[in-house]
């Protein structure tokens, strides 16, 4: 029983033949086929990328900061605790 899952989607892609010489010879040094060498490439620059736009990194002091920040918020003022009374636009009924 193949293990392989099922490819429902196709994409077109144009190169120059210079491009196309480069992704061929970068995939047979991987020994796979030029498509799957530019598929997992992509997939794995699109990772990277939205690995770098949902973690924020930072340094010990500005942890201790932001943690201490949640731990210990600020009495809600005024504007927030009429917002609060407010009935929601999003919730139905």
């Amino acid at each position: 029983m193949s293990t392989a899952r099922r490819k429902d989607y196709h994409f077109d892609l144009k190169a120059t033949v210079d491009q196309k010489v480069i992704l061929e010879q970068a995939a047979q040094l991987k020994k796979t086929s030029a498509t799957s060498f530019i598929l997992n490439a992509a997939c794995e620059v699109a990772q990277n990328l939205l690995w770098d736009q949902s973690n924020i990194l930072l340094s010990t002091t500005d942890w201790k900061t932001f943690s201490g920040a949640l731990d210990n918020p600020p009495e809600p003022g005024s504007a927030l605790r009429k917002l609060m009374t407010k009935k929601s636009r999003f919730k139905k009924g």
